[in-house]
């Protein structure tokens, strides 16, 4: 059971790390090889949700950042809820990464792996100052060594967004965000460009990830303001289009993440307001697959 987790490709499975049970936050390792989770015996990064995770192929590394040590129940505004530090997943081991100059403390950050330029990129979130929740608007990339910031202007100051890397294209796309916006965007390295794509339903908590085998972004689900949806959406030259093909059922706080060894994008998690999941399921490009069913459990109050 996770939502609020953390997951990326790992070179040959998917790494999910930290997120919340139906009762806690959590400072867990796994690893999904095929259709199965085994944990990690292994210490690193402190319990967290929405921490920005992204594989860097360049380095055969996952990079991890910040995030919230809280998730459901009451919620101080207070700046020590939010993390600043920079993990890295070698393979068997978290190392600590002291980077100097790095991105405010925030939570809710989208990021994603940027080939043809070999960094990582991360963009917005939220931070707290004071005690009121900001939401951020600029862009930062890490180079394997240290944080350096690209941009801080492109798209409006959000958190939530869902985000990946167009192989085709070699661009990243990032779609949506907090307010549950509908605009999608793109960055090749200098500047953030809207994308001029056909009119879709904005979504806020969506989760999206680039499809390798067939070369096309694979979207799911999200919060709209009022409901959940368990839509599945395609992004093909600059055209959302939605695909009629049943599968999850509706939530938000989940994970889509590239599956090198399986050779398909797959879901784990959320939550759909009342409960938490832990089932995993794959796109095979026209349709989803149960891989992993399993009973969604009622959540409680974890805010502490």
């Amino acid at each position: 059971m996770r939502n609020g987790h953390g997951a990326a490709s790992d070179g040959s499975g998917i790494l999910m790390f930290g997120g919340a049970d139906e009762s806690q936050v959590l400072a867990e390792t796994w690893i999904l090889r095929s259709g199965s989770w085994r944990r990690l015996p292994t210490s690193g990064p402190a319990p967290r949700t929405f921490p920005s995770m992204a594989w860097d192929a360049a380095r055969g590394e996952v990079l991890l950042f910040g995030g919230s040590r809280v998730l459901f129940g009451p919620e101080t505004l207070s700046s020590e809820r939010l993390l600043a530090d920079t993990w890295v997943w070698s393979g068997e081991s978290w190392r600590s990464c002291e980077t100097g100059v790095s991105p405010a403390a925030r939570a809710e950050a989208a990021a994603a792996y940027d080939e043809q330029r070999r960094r990582v990129v991360m963009f917005g979130g939220y931070t707290i100052r004071g005690t009121v929740r900001e939401r951020l608007g600029d862009t930062w990339e890490w180079n394997g060594e240290r944080w350096e910031q690209a941009a801080s202007d492109g798209p409006s100051p959000r958190n939530n967004a869902a985000m990946a890397y167009d192989a085709g294209l070699k661009r990243i796309v990032l779609f949506g965000g907090s307010g549950a916006t509908a605009d999608t965007w793109a960055w090749e390295g200098s500047a953030w460009r809207r994308i001029s794509t056909n009119e879709v339903p904005g979504r806020y908590n969506s989760a999206m990830a680039f499809d390798y085998e067939r070369g096309v972004i694979v979207r799911f689900g999200g919060w709209d303001r009022t409901t959940r949806a368990s839509d599945t959406w395609l992004l093909e030259a600059d055209r959302w289009r939605l695909v009629e093909s049943g599968g999850p059922p509706a939530r938000n706080h989940a994970t889509l993440t590239w599956h090198p060894g399986l050779r398909r994008v797959v879901l784990f998690g959320g939550h759909d307001g009342e409960s938490v999941m832990g089932d995993v399921w794959s796109w095979d490009g026209s349709r989803w697959h149960i891989e992993r069913r399993v009973l969604a459990r009622k959540r409680v109050d974890n805010g502490h």
